[in-house]
């Protein structure tokens, strides 16, 4: 099984990716959600989004 690490929102139940994905030949996927607590948060913590767009 290959994994990919990705973000994303969940709004109402459904989750929706902050990009599409460039996968082809996949029908069924497993997924975990990582849920972050109070502590978990870190403001130092550049989003993936921005760190690819300053490459």
């Amino acid at each position: 099984m290959k994994a990919l690490e990705v973000t994303g929102k969940i709004q109402e139940g459904q989750l929706t990716l902050d990009y599409p994905l460039e996968i082809d030949n996949f029908n069924t996927v497993k997924v975990i959600i990582l849920l972050p607590e109070a502590g978990d948060i870190d403001v130092d913590d550049t989003p993936i989004q921005e760190i690819k767009e300053s490459l």
